[in-house]
C-alpha cells in the first residue's frame, strides 16, 4: 500500500497504486497550503497536492531544501478562505537556480546531515520522554491502588463541585491572556476574561478528545468543558488530578452520542475515588509530582534544543542556497 498525500504532510490514508515515484518533492495546495514534503517511497498525490518531477539537471533533494528556504514566500501566496489554497501559479513563477549537479548534490548532502541530526535528537528525546512517562504511570498505578477496605471510597461529586463551562465564540471575545478550555488537548485560544480562578481541574466536554483531563493554577475560561473544584477538607486537588489521570482511558470511555461525542459532568461525578488520609494523599502527591515534573521538564527542554538545531540548519541552508542573481521576489523567502 502507498501513502496518499492530499491536504497535509501526514498521509490521508493508503492506496494500492501510486502516481509519484520515490524521491518526489510535493507541495500541499489546500488545507496546510504551502507545506513542502519529500517522500523516500512511491506515493499517490491527490488533487490538493502538487507533485514536482525534476528534469535532468535538477536534484530532487536540492529542490526540496531550496523550496524550504522559500517557505515564507509560498505561505504569503496562500489565498485565505474557508479552505486556504495555494495557486499553481505561485509555484510555476518560482525562479530556481541550477548550479552544477555535483554542487547540488553536495549542498543536499550537507543539509540532509543537519535534518538527520535534528530527527535523531527528536527521536532520542521522545524515547526518553516515553520511558519517563511509563515510570510515572507505573508508580501512579501502584500508589493509587488500594484494597476495598483499606480506604474510604466516595463518589467524586461528594468531594468536589463539577460545573459546566460557558458558551463563547472567538467573535464574542477580545484577545487576552486567559486560556479558553474547550474540547481539545490544549487551550483553543486566549481571551481577556476568565470564569474560573484558583486551582481547577478541567475535563474536555465534546469532540474526539472528550474526557481529556487538565490541571490549572491560573485563571482560565472554561468553555466546552467542565471544571472540578475539589473540597479541601476531603481531598487534595492534586491527588484527585493524579487519580483522574490514572483512569484517563475510562474517562474517554464515557463518551456518548452520535457524530460529536460528549462526556457529561453527571457521569464523571458518579466515579468512585479512594480517599486515604490527607497526610497519605500529600505523600502520594509528592512522589507523583516529582515523577510528573521529570517527564515534563524533558519535554519543556525538547523544543528549545530542537529550535537551536533548526536555526543552525536554516542558517546554513540560507548561506548554501544564496546564489548571485537570485534577486527576484520569488527567489527569496
Amino acid at each position: 500500500a502507498y501513502p496518499v498525500y492530499q491536504n497535509a504532510l501526514t498521509p490521508l490514508g493508503y492506496f494500492d497504486r501510486y502516481n509519484c515515484p520515490a524521491g518526489t518533492v510535493f507541495v500541499i495546495a489546500a488545507g496546510a497550503a504551502g507545506q513542502i514534503g519529500y517522500s523516500e517511497e512511491a506515493f499517490w498525490a491527490a488533487d490538493d497536492c502538487f507533485h514536482l518531477h525534476c528534469h535532468e539537471g535538477l536534484v530532487g533533494r536540492f529542490l526540496y531544501h531550496w523550496l524550504l528556504d522559500r517557505q515564507m514566500y509560498l505561505k504569503s501566496q496562500v489565498r485565505k478562505a474557508a479552505v486556504p489554497r495555494l495557486p499553481r501559479l505561485a509555484l510555476e513563477e518560482l525562479v530556481v537556480p541550477l548550479p552544477p549537479l555535483a554542487v547540488q548534490m553536495k549542498i543536499a548532502e550537507i543539509l540532509d546531515a543537519f535534518t538527520a541530526s535534528e530527527a535523531e535528537l527528536e527521536h532520542e528525546l521522545a524515547r526518553e520522554f516515553s520511558a519517563r512517562r511509563k515510570q510515572y504511570a507505573y508508580y501512579r498505578d501502584r500508589l493509587l491502588t488500594f484494597g476495598e477496605d483499606e480506604v474510604e471510597w466516595r463518589a467524586l461529586g461528594e468531594v468536589a463541585t463539577l460545573r459546566r463551562g460557558e458558551s463563547i465564540t472567538r467573535k464574542e471575545s477580545n484577545r487576552g491572556e486567559y486560556p479558553v478550555i474547550s474540547g481539545g488537548l490544549k487551550p483553543a485560544y486566549h481571551i481577556d476574561r476568565f470564569n474560573r480562578s484558583g486551582v481547577t481541574i478541567t475535563v474536555a466536554g465534546s469532540g474526539a478528545n472528550a474526557g481529556h483531563v487538565m490541571y490549572w493554577e491560573t485563571p482560565i475560561f472554561v468553555n466546552d468543558a467542565f471544571s472540578i473544584e475539589v473540597h479541601g477538607d476531603a481531598a487534595q486537588p492534586r491527588y484527585v488530578y493524579h487519580f483522574l489521570l490514572s483512569i484517563q482511558k475510562r474517562l474517554y470511555g464515557l463518551k456518548v452520542g452520535v457524530g460529536v461525542p460528549h462526556v457529561y459532568a453527571k457521569d464523571v461525578a458518579q466515579i468512585q475515588i479512594p480517599i486515604p488520609s490527607l497526610a497519605r494523599q500529600a505523600e502520594i502527591v509528592r512522589v507523583l509530582d516529582r515523577l510528573h515534573a521529570l517527564s515534563h521538564s524533558l519535554m519543556d527542554g525538547l523544543p528549545a534544543e530542537l529550535r537551536a538545531r533548526r536555526k543552525q540548519y536554516e542558517h546554513y541552508r540560507e548561506r548554501l542556497l544564496s546564489f548571485p542573481g537570485a534577486n527576484s521576489p520569488q527567489a527569496a523567502s
